[in-house]
């Protein structure tokens, strides 16, 4: 006789993704957005090195509202560039979940950096913000400071 299989037990969920230098386009992006937004269990989502330009900040910035279990989120050297960081920096006030956001060079510069220090002010969960070799000036690395704070970030590169 067929049986229906037994669920699998909790412990089988997938917690941890690294999807670096996976070849992963803006429309890649999209599907893994969607996904994020019901997601309980994935609390680390690494996208290093993909191509996802500012065009994939757009699904994953709306993916925050909706997903409060992501705590570490890799986007280092992903060309996100200022429009992405934007959106980001946008989404991250509205998002209760991150703990670490790395951003590592995007080619993000002032106009990112004030959008994510606003972003920053109104959350209270980000610990950890890194931005490390983007093109931020001293004005930029000034509301960054300012914002911290506000905010609980104890670490920024």
């Amino acid at each position: 006789p067929l049986r229906r299989p037994h669920p699998p037990p909790s412990d089988s969920q997938l917690h941890h993704l690294q999807l670096e230098s996976n070849l992963i386009q803006s429309g890649g992006l999209s599907a893994i957005a969607s996904a994020l937004r019901s997601n309980v269990a994935l609390s680390s989502l690494s996208l290093r090195l993909n191509d996802l330009s500012s065009g994939g900040a757009r699904p994953l910035a709306e993916s925050f509202l909706f997903n409060a279990h992501l705590r570490e989120l890799d986007l280092g050297e992903t060309r996100l560039g200022d429009e992405g960081a934007v959106l980001l920096g946008k989404a991250l006030g509205n998002n209760h979940g991150l703990t670490r956001l790395a951003l590592p060079k995007n080619g993000i510069g002032d106009l990112g950096a004030l959008a994510i220090a606003d972003g920053l002010a109104r959350n209270r969960r980000l610990l950890q913000l890194e931005l490390q070799q983007n093109r931020i000036s001293e004005g930029g690395v000034t509301a960054l400071q300012n914002a911290m704070a506000v905010s609980a970030v104890h670490t920024l590169r």
